[in-house]
């Protein structure tokens, strides 16, 4: 991906898929700066998102003079708070929006069941950054919050320049 996140699987393929039949669809934007997902699980023609980060840098606050290493001196620690949405049409409430539609599917019926949901998704976590061999690398752990419910945290690795 653009900020080198490396998992296996880093799309919600559910939503993707929905997102992708739509006849409206033009371009592809989605909440995936919202750490604490996969990327997708907000998808649509329009977006917004908002990330809010504070550091802490140990080094620096300790007087820490232990090693001259670019490690030691490059570390920082950090906590996180993200909220996103993306949606298609005019607004997050509109019918088309895929995260509208729950389908159930039971051994003899499917059922799909529309109705205004919350669109908004939110991610929280901490994380550490440092440098080796003049290569950036993060490591973050981040918990999800969708509709009043808490998911497993996901982690995630990153080595890369930010651009």
């Amino acid at each position: 991906g653009s900020q080198g996140w490396m998992i296996k699987d880093q799309w919600n393929s559910d939503l993707k898929n929905q997102v992708e039949n739509h006849e409206n669809y033009v371009y592809r934007k989605f909440a995936g700066n919202v750490r604490g997902f996969l990327n997708g699980e907000r998808m649509g023609s329009s977006s917004a998102v908002f990330n809010a980060e504070f550091h802490f840098i140990p080094q620096s606050v300790f007087g820490w003079k232990v090693s001259k290493s670019s490690l030691s001196e490059s570390l920082r620690l950090y906590l996180f708070v993200d909220l996103g949405t993306s949606f298609i049409g005019g607004s997050p409430a509109n019918s088309n929006n895929p995260y509208n539609t729950l389908t159930i599917i039971a051994p003899n019926s499917v059922i799909r069941v529309t109705a205004k949901r919350n669109p908004w998704i939110a991610g929280s976590g901490l994380g550490a950054s440092f440098v080796v061999l003049k290569m950036p690398i993060r490591y973050e752990m981040a918990w999800g919050l969708k509709e009043g419910k808490i998911f497993e945290p996901i982690q995630h690795v990153c080595m890369s320049w930010n651009f």
